[in-house]
């Protein structure tokens, strides 16, 4: 085996550190604070109320990832890819970080089990995730939080892809919405189109804001409800990253439910990232 390829693999079992040294810079706002200008790790730490030599060792792991330089030595700044996780950035990964670092972090402990078992981390202690948001108001901040970051990066392209489908007049109902702002993007995009955002009720909130930042009021709006129950009829409906939450059972209870659902001669448009294909192109 090559040296790159030891590298590689040490890097793979390593990817711990990676994901919670970028929380952390997120989580205590180190990113935020160096948004504006460059900081010393003293003055970073004092702004923050952070143990001064700590900050000054992870301000030094995020120069090593790429998300932090020593433009102004001592001073450390971001990069452009640093600015990424920062709250104001438009398309800002801040939300997905902390939902992996936080969220998401005790659920991979349990990969193996949930190979062992065939059930999921939520599944072994009897309770549905998505639920689950409905009981913790920041948990479910925190998720929606991060699904607009995920879908601020592919939007546009989305519905650059859907143009010809979406011309034309009727109803656009995204099913499993989140906080509604791809199908604020695609109604911008084709204003002859109406719109229903459609996910469970700790969606509301975010998806409701989304719609009316949008000045989409009087075309749109949000519906509470379970995909697995029924879908809101429409002439489009959208599934974007939520087939793969799901196993073969339940994903073809949706489509069936979506089938149902969908006006003569209107389309279903699934948004998926394909294995092995990056996420953002």
């Amino acid at each position: 085996m090559s040296t790159f390829e030891t590298q590689h693999l040490l890097d793979l079992i390593h990817g711990c550190w990676t994901t919670q040294a970028l929380c952390a810079a997120v989580e205590l706002g180190v990113v935020d604070a160096l948004a504006t200008m460059p900081l010393e790790a003293a003055a970073t730490a004092q702004r923050l109320g952070t143990d001064r030599d700590a900050t000054a060792r992870l301000l030094q792991a995020l120069v090593s990832l790429g998300i932090c330089e020593r433009s102004h030595h001592p001073r450390f700044g971001l990069t452009d890819m640093g600015r990424l996780l920062a709250s104001d950035h438009p398309q800002s990964l801040r939300g997905w970080t902390t939902l992996v670092g936080r969220q998401l972090w005790a659920p991979w402990q349990g990969l193996a089990d949930s190979v062992r078992t065939g059930l999921g981390h939520h599944a072994r202690a009897g309770v549905d995730r998505f639920d689950a948001l409905g009981a913790d108001a920041s948990d479910a901040a925190t998720f929606h939080l991060a699904m607009s970051g995920l879908t601020a990066m592919v939007a546009a392209s989305v519905a650059e892809v859907a143009s010809d489908w979406l011309a034309g007049p009727g109803r656009i109902v995204d099913v499993g919405a989140s906080h509604g702002g791809l199908l604020a993007a695609l109604l911008a995009r084709h204003r002859e189109r109406s719109g229903i955002a459609f996910d469970l009720a700790h969606a509301r909130d975010l998806a409701e804001r989304t719609l009316r930042q949008a000045g989409l009021e009087g075309r749109a709006r949000f519906v509470t409800g379970s995909f697995f129950d029924s879908v809101p009829p429409g002439h489009v409906l959208l599934l974007k990253s939520v087939l793969h939450d799901w196993d073969d059972d339940r994903c073809a209870t949706l489509l069936g439910n979506c089938a149902a659902a969908l006006a003569p001669g209107g389309v279903l448009l699934l948004v998926e990232r394909l294995i092995g294909q990056p996420l953002v192109r």
